[in-house]
């Protein structure tokens, strides 16, 4: 009964989406949020341990100005699958605003900016 009543009230407003349609992505979208959360609590314990930004550590990382540590790995490990989800969390946000660009707004400012370089 209450997506029947919600399916009316988006086919009142001119969209032709469903609620069913729409729960899919958003269920997705707030798991990769989730994700998130745990990585940048991971990366912020080695953030702490060698007192440099994630995001600069990958940059250095990337251009091999840094030794082979193990825990260099696991850091990379967690900032490149950090990058991945970022870019997931915007093509899933694209696709919700696609399918309700009137009722949904996704703001760029909703993803955490953890992986910008200083």
């Amino acid at each position: 009964m209450v997506d029947k009543i919600a399916d009316m009230l988006l086919v009142e407003q001119g969209l032709t989406v469903t609620l069913r349609e729409i729960e899919p992505v958003a269920r997705q979208l707030l798991s990769y949020y989730d994700d998130l959360k745990h990585l940048s609590e991971e990366m912020g314990k080695f953030e702490e341990r060698y007192r440099l930004s994630s995001g600069d550590f990958y940059a250095k990382w990337k251009d091999g100005q840094l030794g082979d540590e193990t825990d260099f790995f696991e850091w990379y490990a967690y900032c490149d699958t950090y990058r991945r989800l970022v870019e997931k969390i915007h093509r899933l946000g694209k696709e919700l605003h696609d399918l309700l660009p009137h009722l949904i707004s996704f703001p760029p400012e909703r993803v955490p900016a953890r992986m910008e370089a200083h």
